[in-house]
């Protein structure tokens, strides 16, 4: 008998710090109008937030303007990021190179590559390139 109060007050006092750690999250942090609009929204809108709105709509941009089963490199966005490997997932079946026909460039400003040129740009500094 007396085991079974040790558990039971065992999980309740878990219940209670797991809720309190929650709770902390959602409404101390502002992470409670976060959630809601990530589970308010379409898959589009849930990839924009967890992406980056700006990241996002350059990838989108990126898949729409490179020819089928091109090769592509970023520059601004450092290789091991948790963003290259995001751009690498969307990106899929496009090969992320060394030496690609496309260069995806994320906020870097008054970048050129020699043997490239400028095909679309979001704005300033966000724009992508393709080998002439």
């Amino acid at each position: 008998m007396k085991l079974k109060t040790i558990k039971i007050a065992v999980f309740a006092i878990w219940t209670v710090l797991w809720l309190n750690f929650l709770a902390r999250d959602l409404f101390t942090k502002g992470g409670l109008s976060e959630y809601i609009s990530l589970v308010s929204t379409d898959a589009e809108g849930k990839r924009a937030i967890v992406y980056g709105k700006k990241f996002y709509a350059l990838l989108k941009l990126a898949k729409t303007r490179m020819a089928p089963l091109s090769s592509y490199g970023f520059r601004g966005i450092d290789d091991l990021s948790l963003d290259a490997r995001r751009g690498i997932y969307y990106l899929y079946p496009y090969m992320k190179t060394e030496n690609p026909d496309y260069v995806i460039a994320c906020d870097v400003s008054g970048f050129g590559k020699e043997g490239f040129r400028r095909i679309a740009e979001l704005d300033e500094g966000w724009f992508i390139l393709k080998r002439e």
